[in-house]
């Protein structure tokens, strides 16, 4: 028999086989299976920031458990000090019969008056099992209301499809600390049925449930649950901004060095987390510690390196050893520079001649491509725009060189293409700061103004629209100029129309509106030449 399965993700930090206690010095830090409870949270007085996050630790026929205060019915299963988000059960609200009688019960979860906790909206959505149902969710506090509907019949149930039939599902909006469910049936004569007798209504989080069809609609789905179903929290300081707060130094909560405070996106407050190269509990003193990540058990691919790794405070280095190289020792495996071979004393002379000549011809190509890459470099207008970055130093572009952009796309490589057409490719490339972008490399040569194209490269620069891919920066020392964005890790349209998935007309329409934006920013945002000229020669622009 097909059961729901509801998976609790716990959120693991840091590759490390083991963690130091988050937990405020001298308080306890376990509760059943609940382990490692992270300060502000605290079970017991003086061990936690405020009342907001107090845990109670009660002992049941199941062992220690551990609750919110405020919430005895729902226990909690994980707190995550990174995401900002708590993991609890809570009551599942039912409509039954079971033969005799009608078993009909809501659900109430009061998040307290604690202003730390609200229902999590981007986690939790309001699910309703059960055919000819309907189900509401209010929260009492705010006057708001919402619901579904699910009617069927068991041959149109289909299991993982929660559209309606048998299934259904609405969003909660952000904000929500006291709710109340309820379940019922639109008809009376629905309830008493034997194939699918009992109805449910409940708020779960969306990362662990499948809808299991006709199984889930059955009298032990309760039992075989506890009656009980995951929902996310998301927990904050409350009552203050990150800046307000830090006016305030002696109830900041970021208290660790290498800590950064972030401003909620659910509600009025902030959190902390450890700054970048770092790990453990900002809310404590000195509680973020240095990653090595150069530590022999660590994620090779969250730290990459070929070489020889260093760790360094926040960071760390990699480098080949001596007398081997590598265009980028983190991705790529360090070489022998020269490779030793043996020369007998016969040989040695005109080996030496033909070395000393090899050395003369490579200085004057050398000389001879520099000289072309100055000329490129002129005829391209990289002067004017060395001027006008100088001048200005908050326009976020740069030039590249050659050798820059050959090194990110392993000279570029046919491993790295990520599109072509008949004006040219684009390579996908790795800087030297490990950031992806996408390198155009054009094979047409248009006849431009090089100041014309100085001027233009700044505007392009400067386009912010969440739907035109970002210019970064440019290369003029070649033939035709090279242009570097920002990686689109999603691939083109051109990929997801032709993939061979089906996509919604909600989909389409929304591709269609993204794109008519695109187009009208661009002309109502830079000059009419400019942006005429990316709509008709993208190449050179």
């Amino acid at each position: 028999m097909m059961i729901l399965v509801v998976l609790l993700l716990h959120q693991f930090l840091c590759p490390t086989p083991s963690v130091a206690s988050q937990a405020k010095p001298g308080c306890q830090d376990t509760c059943g299976n609940l382990t490692n409870i992270p300060y502000p949270f605290g079970i017991g007085p003086n061990c936690y920031r405020d009342q907001g996050f107090a845990i109670d630790c009660n002992s049941t026929d199941h062992g220690w458990v551990p609750y919110l205060p405020a919430c005895s019915n729902s226990h909690i299963t994980n707190i995550s000090l990174l995401s900002g988000e708590m993991n609890v059960n809570k009551l599942v609200a039912r409509n039954c019969f079971n033969g005799d009688q009608i078993i009909n019960n809501h659900t109430q979860m009061d998040l307290g008056n604690h202003t730390t906790y609200t229902f999590s909206d981007s986690r939790n959505k309001f699910t309703v099992l059960g055919c000819d149902t309907y189900a509401y969710l209010t929260d009492n506090d705010l006057g708001f209301t919402t619901g579904c509907v699910s009617v069927c019949n068991t041959i149109m149930i289909t299991n993982g499809s929660c559209n309606g039939i048998g299934c259904c599902q609405t969003s909660i909006p952000k904000g929500l600390k006291n709710i109340s469910i309820l379940v019922n049936v639109l008809r009376k004569d629905s309830i008493v049925d034997y194939s699918n007798p009992c109805n449910y209504a409940i708020l779960i989080d969306q990362e662990g449930f499948t809808f299991n069809g006709v199984s889930d609609l059955s009298s032990d789905f309760y039992e075989r649950n506890d009656g009980m179903a995951p929902v996310v929290l998301d927990w904050v300081i409350r009552n203050m901004t990150c800046e307000e707060a830090k006016n305030n130094a002696s109830d900041y909560a970021c208290v660790s060095l290498n800590s950064d405070c972030y401003d909620s996106t659910n509600g009025y407050g902030y959190r902390c987390n450890c700054s970048k190269g770092f790990q453990g509990n900002p809310y404590l003193p000195n509680g973020c510690q240095d990653i090595d990540e150069c530590d022999k058990d660590k994620d090779e691919s969250l730290y990459p390196c070929k070489g020889i790794c260093k760790n360094i405070p926040g960071n760390y280095s990699c480098e080949c050893p001596k007398s081997k190289h590598s265009d980028n020792p983190r991705l790529y495996d360090c070489r022998s520079s020269f490779p030793v071979v043996p020369v007998t004393l016969g040989v040695g002379v005109p080996f030496i001649l033909i070395l000393i000549g090899s050395w003369i011809y490579l200085g004057h190509q050398t000389r001879k491509f520099n000289d072309l890459k100055g000329q490129f470099f002129q005829q391209n207008g990289g002067l004017h725009l060395q001027q006008l970055l100088s001048s200005n130093p908050n326009i976020a572009f740069k030039m590249f060189s050659k050798d820059d952009l050959e090194i990110a796309t392993n000279k570029f490589n046919q491993n790295n293409i990520l599109g072509q057409g008949g004006q040219g490719m684009v390579f996908k490339g790795v800087l030297s700061d490990n950031q992806v972008v996408a390198v155009k490399k054009s094979m047409v040569v248009n006849e431009i103004q090089n100041i014309q194209f100085a001027n233009e490269m700044i505007i392009l620069s400067q386009i912010n629209n969440r739907n035109v891919v970002k210019l970064l920066g440019c290369c003029v020392e070649v033939e035709v100029p090279m242009l570097v964005y920002e990686f689109i890790s999603n691939g083109t349209l051109f990929h997801l129309v032709h993939g061979g998935g089906l996509i919604c007309l909600k989909d389409r329409l929304r591709i269609a509106t993204e794109t008519a934006s695109a187009i009208a920013y661009l002309h109502s945002a830079l000059p009419l030449q400019s942006s005429m000229e990316i709509l008709s020669h993208p190449t050179s622009s």
